[in-house]
């Protein structure tokens, strides 16, 4: 799908230099939502506690907070070192989602990272992204970051390729999700 067709809705809070940006797709049935989250905002994006004690009321927030406890991948990025981590959350039946699993600490063995900067990618639709389709991102995610070469890959494995039909069904459902989804990561940095 041509840029110039890609309908978004982008949303400032937090402030907006040193804030968090929600970039949404308006097109059906894409509905790519992506989160760009400095570590800062993560905890307070995590818990309707921590939101009210900064100041911030369950009416300002509670949208973003539904949408993070959803599944989906997440990238999580070091500026200093240049280092990046790629991972994926499930969904769980204790209701914990990306924000959850972004802010849990990823030091088993070497997978490392201290991380500044956050991207959470999730769909606003409920059945799109399960097991298969987000093994599928993670693996995409992870080669395309390697591929790149403009990170060190703080993952201690890299996530298996899957199968050629897990990768065929995925592809298939996801459709321009995946396209639209890199058009969104490759505009953030005009969002600074």
């Amino acid at each position: 799908m041509p840029l110039e067709t890609l309908s978004l809705k982008v949303t400032f809070f937090f402030g907006t230099q040193s804030g968090c940006m929600r970039a949404g797709t308006l097109t059906h049935p894409d509905y790519v939502i992506l989160y760009r989250i400095p570590y800062a905002y993560a905890e307070i994006l995590d818990s309707k506690r921590k939101a009210t004690e900064s100041g911030y009321s369950e009416e300002e927030i509670e949208d973003f907070q539904d949408e993070l406890k959803k599944p989906g991948v997440y990238v999580l990025i070091n500026t200093e070192t240049h280092s990046a981590y790629i991972g994926k959350a499930k969904d769980r039946k204790n209701g914990m989602g990306l924000i959850h699993r972004m802010l849990e600490k990823h030091d088993r063995k070497k997978d490392s990272i201290k991380w500044d900067i956050g991207f959470a990618l999730t769909s606003a639709t409920v059945d799109l992204l399960k097991s298969n389709e987000l093994e599928y991102l993670e693996w995409l995610f992870y080669k395309k970051a390697v591929d790149s070469r403009q990170y060190t890959i703080g993952n201690n494995q890299e996530p298996s390729p899957p199968t050629k039909g897990a990768k065929k069904d995925a592809k298939e459902k996801l459709g321009d999700y995946i396209e639209n989804a890199f058009i969104l990561l490759s505009c953030q940095g005009g969002c600074d």
